[in-house]
């Protein structure tokens, strides 16, 4: 990835990483995160940062995973959060181009 942060949301205190990669208009993309340490819950931010897609773990409470095609050309913005305040641990996040 070429970038990657880690911080705290102010509204809920609840530790997020942040992602970003490159997409371009019309790519389908699949994005997956899974723990076997607490409830994840995924967020994608188009390159104009609005959120277009969330995904909060449920029912199986250890995976969250989204398939989207991406609206327009540019760098994307992937929010690994947890479900659960005091949610934290290992995680592996995956992301791909399925088209």
């Amino acid at each position: 990835f070429p970038s990657h942060d880690s911080r705290i949301f102010a509204g809920d205190g609840t530790r997020f990483d942040a992602f970003t990669f490159n997409g371009r208009a019309g790519q389908v993309v699949q994005i997956e995160v899974n723990s076997s340490d607490f409830h994840p819950y995924l967020l994608l931010f188009a390159p104009n940062r609005e959120m277009i897609k969330e995904n909060n773990g449920l029912p199986s409470r250890k995976q969250a995973k989204m398939i989207i095609q991406l609206p327009i050309t540019g760098t994307y913005r992937t929010i690994v959060n947890t479900f659960e305040r005091n949610g934290r641990g290992k995680y592996n996040l995956t992301i791909r181009t399925i088209q």
